[in-house]
């Protein structure tokens, strides 16, 4: 891990790419790096590969070969989040890089399925839980500050 983030600093020495979205390469692999055992980092991985498709916890769980019970408090102990809370702020963070990227070019719906919702107000009722406003508020919001610290 620690090679891969250095070989992230270098090529972003060489060419420069967007800031924020280099920000984040940078801190995932940190944060996975950080994470205690090799299992978590897999999970982590596997949501973030896969965050906008219908993930169950029996599939997760049957992919680090655990029970789903076992599982759940496996996760817990080491992210300090349930699974599925895990998942919806993977999720909204995405959609926060997707709302501030799309220069009002796809409704918010669409966002919200593209990043693995099923309902916009499962969407609306998660994003506010998470960030604390609605999508659009946060849409309005002059903020330069990403959401990644949600995780």
């Amino acid at each position: 891990m620690k090679q891969l983030y250095q070989f992230l600093q270098l090529v972003y020495k060489v060419h420069p790419l967007d800031k924020d979205s280099f920000k984040l390469e940078l801190k995932a692999y940190e944060e996975a790096d950080s994470l205690p055992t090799l299992r978590i980092r897999v999970v982590c991985q596997y949501i973030a590969d896969n965050y906008a498709e219908p993930l169950s916890l029996s599939n997760v769980a049957d992919s680090v070969y655990l029970s789903p019970e076992a599982f759940c408090r496996y996760f817990k102990k080491h992210t300090g989040l349930t699974f599925k809370g895990y998942l919806n702020r993977v999720r909204v963070v995405e959609s926060c890089r997707m709302l501030k990227t799309n220069n009002d070019e796809q409704p918010i719906a669409n966002i919200a399925y593209a990043c693995g919702f099923g309902s916009i107000s499962n969407f609306n009722r998660t994003f506010k839980h998470v960030m604390g406003m609605s999508p659009s508020t946060f849409l309005k919001q002059d903020s330069t500050t990403f959401c990644r610290e949600v995780l």
